[in-house]
């Protein structure tokens, strides 16, 4: 897929794998919209990308976040081609504590939120969106990019 002129809406885009993407994207040519926990930082880092950016403060885990977000893509920009999953949470959470006893499920809930359903949140609003969209020359109306 050419990328030049394309809108990226990028998941986790405040740090990491997220941000390089965001600002590739950018370097190729592409309308990039940072999602992050940190809005503020989200803002400035969009801010130091350019016009063809967009930092909006976004908890994945949030499906009215993740609806907001999009819609403000999708006012700036018009569609959205491209999404990239990136945001996620490493941990190890072991079945059992130094205790003995269970470990706290909270700790697991909030891993598995973040990385599986703040994930297929995103892709499922992606997806939506990019069935509108008029397929190109190769017939693709977007794409969806999402780590592990």
């Amino acid at each position: 897929m050419d990328i030049k002129g394309k809108t990226a809406i990028v998941a986790g885009a405040t740090s990491g794998l997220g941000l390089a993407v965001a600002r590739c994207f950018a370097e190729l040519g592409a309308n990039v919209v940072l999602l992050g926990r940190r809005g503020q930082l989200a803002t400035q880092l969009a801010a130091e990308i350019g016009d063809t950016a967009l930092g909006i403060g976004t908890d994945t885990t949030k499906p009215e976040q993740v609806a907001a977000a999009f819609d403000a893509a999708v006012a700036r920009f018009g569609t959205i081609d491209i999404n990239v999953n990136t945001a996620g949470i490493q941990g190890y959470i072991p079945l059992v504590g130094p205790d003995g006893e269970p470990f706290d499920l909270a700790q697991f809930n909030r891993i598995w939120t973040t990385n599986v359903v703040g994930t297929y949140t995103m892709m499922s609003r992606a997806a939506a969106i990019m069935l509108r969209n008029q397929p190109d020359a190769d017939g693709e109306r977007g794409v969806i990019i999402s780590t592990s």
